[in-house]
């Protein structure tokens, strides 16, 4: 009997051995996955903290609205198809325009061209310094400038940095 007794031990012990290795394997995953997400939203909070834009220029001729919006922080802006614009008058609900053609919203914004300060750009991209020609093409039946006061226009880049303005009718 005594050798049973020690075949049981030794399963015991094995087992809480096993045990002991998984619980502390997924302990260690989960604390470097935590940390992980951790050093992740750092990264984009640093991101949105050097983003900055101002909405310039704005123009309405007809049923366009012209305007510019110039990278004024420290980092490149290369997903305008996420980048939102929105015009609205007072209390009224916001028109939201996307970028993309053939998108759900009723209204889409076209970005026409970037300058560059410095006499360099980068294809598709809003570097530092940088300014983008935005325009806006709204139907006939909109409405828009009547009546010609507090109309104002804001962009939305993809990390939710924002720049209002307003628009002269």
């Amino acid at each position: 009997m005594p050798v049973g007794e020690l075949i049981g031990a030794a399963v015991g012990l094995i087992l809480i051995i096993i045990v002991a290795y998984v619980l502390v394997g997924s302990t260690i995953s989960v604390a470097e996955t935590m940390a992980s997400a951790q050093q992740d939203m750092t990264h984009l909070q640093e991101i949105r903290l050097d983003t900055k834009i101002e909405v310039t220029d704005v123009k309405v001729t007809g049923d366009t609205v012209s305007f510019n919006v110039k990278n004024k922080g420290g980092q490149t802006i290369t997903d305008f198809t996420h980048m939102d614009v929105l015009l609205w008058n007072g209390d009224a609900p916001p028109l939201l325009c996307s970028l993309e053609s053939g998108s759900p919203y009723s209204v889409s914004w076209g970005a026409g061209g970037i300058t560059s300060d410095g006499g360099y750009t980068t294809p598709h991209s809003l570097n530092p310094g940088d300014t983008l020609t935005g325009s806006i093409s709204l139907p006939s039946t909109s409405g828009f400038c009547v009546p010609p006061e507090n109309w104002k226009i804001k962009v939305v880049t993809v990390n939710g940095v924002t720049s209002l303005a307003p628009i002269t009718c």
